[in-house]
């Protein structure tokens, strides 16, 4: 009699105990609705990176890099409140995980226009017999966001981050000369710089990088103050576009339709000096391998787009100059 109580309560209890067991963490349970994310921040930061390459033996003459990021645009998610299986600060099931990202992809397409990019390449191009450093900052652009995942027995609450856009912003090269001691190095490193994106003027004229034909590009120039200077070597063409410009005496401006070009050879080693510029409002590009002409040619076509002149422009005014001589004065239209 003794024995057969024991086991009834034996078997009780073990019954009680896997009844009472709950499923594992995470176990996937198909959620009755996802609802759209609501996206609480979106913001560009800037990642400077730099790639010193040596071709001063001309086994270098081009060098490919990527975009550089610890990070895959991959979204990261966290659970926040906890439902359906979803356990607060543990990874959710790849399942759904493929679910949410599908719907962060079409949100940022659809409300923002942003597209994501896996990667970046670019071409570096470097003359036999240079050291160069090249210095590439590049544009992220980073969202921050919340998902509701209604299942039977509550919402669960997931936040995401992700890098959602990447843009190259601006690419510029200095020689380190092959007679330095860092000559026999060729070596790159990635720095972030987590500062807000220049304020845009109403007749910014930003281009987009146009590849191995120009060596240095920037827009936004100058930060502050109205005037900006360059160091050209023989050969090399500036490029030059704005709301306003004046070079030793000759002056271009006073035209909300009207956008200015200033197209300067140089034939020898000079600095370059320009006045009246508008803050934040021109786009610069220098390059050893295009004439003037092919430089106008390059970008002729976006001066009739916004922001140019706000809504596009109706003229451009061309000032030429060889070596600090005015040469030629043109107008264009679309």
């Amino acid at each position: 009699m003794k024995k057969k109580i024991l086991i009834s309560i034996f078997v009780t209890a073990f019954t009680l105990v896997s009844c009472g067991t709950p499923p594992p963490a995470n176990t996937y349970i198909t959620p009755q609705q996802i609802n759209e994310p609501t996206i609480e921040d979106i913001a560009p930061v800037f990642e400077t990176q730099i790639e010193r390459v040596n071709n001063c033996d001309g086994t270098n003459p081009t060098y490919n890099v990527s975009y550089k990021t610890i990070e895959a645009q991959k979204a990261s998610f966290e659970v926040s409140v906890g439902a359906g299986g979803l356990v607060t600060g543990t990874p959710i099931p790849t399942a759904l995980e493929v679910q949410l990202e599908a719907k962060i992809t079409a949100a940022l397409a659809k409300d923002y226009g942003l597209t994501s990019e896996k990667n970046h390449d670019l071409t570096l191009d470097n003359v036999q017999g240079t050291f160069l450093e090249h210095i590439i900052t590049w544009k992220v652009t980073r969202v921050k966001g919340l998902f509701e995942v209604i299942y039977g027995d509550g919402i669960a609450q997931v936040g995401f981050e992700k890098i959602a856009n990447v843009e190259l912003y601006n690419r510029t090269s200095k020689s380190l000369g092959c007679e330095s001691n860092a000559a026999n190095e060729s070596t790159s490193s990635a720095v972030l710089e987590t500062t807000p994106p220049p304020t845009l003027q109403a007749q910014s004229t930003p281009f987009p990088s146009s590849g191995l034909r120009w060596e240095q590009e920037a827009a936004q120039v100058p930060a502050s103050g109205s005037t900006f200077s360059w160091e050209l070597t023989a050969g090399q063409v500036l490029f030059l576009s704005g709301g306003q410009i004046r070079i030793n005496g000759t002056y271009c401006g006073d035209d909300a339709n009207q956008i200015c070009i200033l197209l300067f050879q140089a034939t020898r080693s000079q600095t370059v000096f320009v006045e009246a510029l508008i803050p934040k409002n021109n786009w610069y590009g220098i390059s050893s391998t295009l004439t003037q002409d092919e430089a106008l040619l390059d970008k002729e076509s976006q001066f009739w787009s916004p922001p140019n002149c706000i809504s596009g422009c109706q003229k451009a005014t061309v000032l030429y100059f060889t070596d600090g001589q005015f040469v030629n004065k043109t107008t264009l239209t679309p």
